[in-house]
């Protein structure tokens, strides 16, 4: 059972525990208009912010934006409905929005960053290639990323390799 929140995300019940999922877990926001399963069993969600996908596979949320399609964020309470075809159908500020749920395969995109600052212990050093060595003694290091274009930056993930490292 699957229950949404105005002010608390979204709490998945599977009979014998209660699981919550909130923006930390994908969601675009924590206040949820409607819910719906599509044909594919995938749970979705509308938000004030958004439409959300739920892959059960992943136990992760997509969070659907303009790249995938969708022409308004802005949500209405419980105006969330599925068709005969599959199809989901939301009411939003800018009027219907139609969701082909059977047919929507998240997007996931590379996005070239690069590093725009290096701190060791709290102080920038400079990195002129992809390498630098951090000397034993030291106790922090920190990077700051930077992309050119993220429609939504919080849904973007960096990852680093620091060879040697435990």
């Amino acid at each position: 059972m699957w229950i949404g929140t105005l002010s608390d995300g979204i709490y998945m019940y599977n009979g014998k525990t209660m699981t919550r999922f909130t923006t930390n877990d994908g969601l675009s926001s924590n206040v949820i208009y409607g819910l719906l399963t599509d044909d594919k069993g995938r749970i979705w969600a509308t938000t004030t912010s958004g439409a959300n996908v739920y892959e059960q596979s992943e136990k992760k949320f997509y969070p659907l934006t303009a790249i995938d399609g969708l022409p308004s964020y802005d949500f209405l309470l419980g105006a969330f409905f599925k068709n005969e075809s599959g199809e989901l159908m939301a009411g939003s500020s800018k009027g219907l929005v139609t969701i082909a749920a059977n047919h929507f395969v998240p997007k996931t995109k590379k996005i070239a960053a690069r590093v725009k600052d290096v701190k060791i212990d709290g102080e920038s050093i400079e990195v002129f290639s992809n390498s630098f060595v951090v000397h034993p003694g030291y106790n922090t290091l920190s990077f700051e990323f930077a992309v050119k274009e993220a429609l939504q930056p919080r849904n973007i993930y960096y990852q680093y390799r620091m060879p040697g490292a435990n």
